[in-house]
């Protein structure tokens, strides 16, 4: 096979660079491929799933964020939709490469730092075998993302990750995990990435989640489905998803399309921290009167989404331009390709089609983006300790700067969108425990 035939293989069956999802097309993608799922198990969706989801986690008493987490990450609701019957596999891994359920904190996050390097699955592992008498539809097994199921019996990672079982699904998390600290580095990541050391003078890109058990320090970290982190010092953190900080965030330019949360005595401290949604810390500033900015829906976000669209745009254009260099010198001789090229041919096309499709839908959101359409209506920041002078709150048009210390407050904006009103954060609290 020539060098070009090459090429056209890696881009269509390697990883694809076209489609950089945003935070709304992300989330639909997650719920398509949840209501696939269960179509294969012939069990109808449950349209409120995801109220019933908030419900029954704000019962146990989950703060928002894990509630918000947890609708917008999960594919599927495990303790509703289950397969009607259950048998034991044949399993080709040790059984401690199974992780059940997904690690979880205390708090309901997930504890990616917890992951196992010893338990990663390889691409092309068969995983589990259905007895010789049974057949996955009967068993009550279903391939989730990440498996395939041959022949009704074997089911066969098709990525790199790591295994989850629950539910009567096998789910293979596209994740990989770095034992070191990344030092003066660039590196980008296909998949998601688990740092167990630190991230020093380093770019980290993603198109998963970035989770560093050590410290981020004068580093540039963009991922598309969140960082989970402990200390960040003076770097910069772009995510279309949620940052979740468990100690200190520190002097840092911060973007996420959803929202910035201090988990357990998590703390922000200077910088300038947009989230899309909400943002919340134990403290938010120092004692010193150190500027800190947070801003909720406001024209940084827009930018950085803007950005997005118009690399998207580009790359777009360009694979498209490529497909058809490519297509052009096998138009007239079409008929005498081999069986393998006439296919390869065919799947070019559908690629060209398919991004052809997607330019009207970027351009939208290019309008969309050029009009400001960010919602702040139920934008807030809220934190549990104390916020100090020196702190500036933007919430849409409304600016608020602190000018003395206050503790347990929520900031939101008026109805009339002309100031940020300033209120115990007890007076939300019954709202949170009902919704996100």
């Amino acid at each position: 096979m020539d060098g070009t035939f090459r090429i056209w293989l890696h881009l269509i069956f390697g990883r694809n660079p076209v489609f950089p999802l945003s935070c709304k097309n992300s989330l639909a993608k997650k719920h398509d491929e949840w209501k696939n799922s269960l179509q294969l198990l012939q069990i109808k969706p449950i349209s409120d799933l995801k109220e019933l989801r908030r419900n029954r986690l704000a019962k146990n008493n989950y703060p928002w964020w894990v509630r918000e987490l947890s609708v917008s990450l999960q594919l599927l609701d495990k303790t509703s939709v289950a397969p009607a019957e259950t048998s034991d596999l044949t399993w080709h891994i040790e059984a401690s490469a199974a992780l059940g359920s997904w690690p979880l904190r205390k708090d309901g996050i997930p504890d990616y730092t917890a992951l196992v390097p010893s338990r990663a699955i390889k691409a092309g592992q068969v995983l589990a075998e259905v007895p010789d008498s049974d057949d996955a539809r009967a068993s009550g097994w279903t391939a989730g993302p990440g498996v395939r199921l041959t022949g009704q019996k074997r089911f066969i990672a098709t990525l790199d990750g790591f295994l989850e079982t629950a539910g009567g699904y096998l789910r293979v998390h596209p994740i990989v995990i770095i034992e070191g600290d990344l030092k003066g580095q660039n590196r980008h990541f296909p998949t998601g990435v688990v740092i167990l050391g630190s991230v020093i003078a380093s770019i980290v890109q993603s198109e998963g989640v970035v989770a560093v058990r050590g410290n981020i320090a004068g580093s540039e970290v963009q991922a598309q489905d969140g960082i989970f982190l402990t200390r960040a010092g003076r770097s910069v953190l772009h995510t279309d998803s949620n940052v979740f900080i468990t100690d200190t965030l520190r002097h840092c330019e911060v973007i996420a399309c959803r929202n910035v949360v201090g988990l357990d005595g998590g703390t922000i401290v200077g910088g300038n921290v947009t989230a899309g949604i909400r943002a919340h810390a134990a403290e938010i500033g120092a004692a010193d009167g150190s500027d800190t900015f947070i801003h909720i829906g406001s024209d940084r976000l827009n930018a950085f989404r803007l950005d997005k669209i118009e690399r998207e745009i580009e790359e777009v254009k360009a694979n498209v331009h490529r497909i058809a260099q490519a297509l052009r010198p096998l138009s007239a001789t079409k008929e005498s390709l081999s069986a393998d090229k006439k296919c390869l041919v065919e799947a070019l096309v559908q690629q060209r089609t398919q991004l052809e499709n997607r330019l009207p839908q970027l351009f939208s959101l290019k309008r969309t983006a050029l009009l400001g359409g960010t919602h702040s209506e139920n934008g807030r920041v809220t934190v549990s300790g104390a916020i100090y002078p020196g702190v500036k709150i933007t919430i849409g048009p409304a600016t608020l700067k602190l000018d003395q210390i206050q503790r347990g407050r929520a900031f939101s904006i008026d109805p009339g969108k002309l100031s940020i009103l300033n209120a115990p954060i007890s007076e939300f609290e019954h709202r949170d425990r009902t919704k996100v």
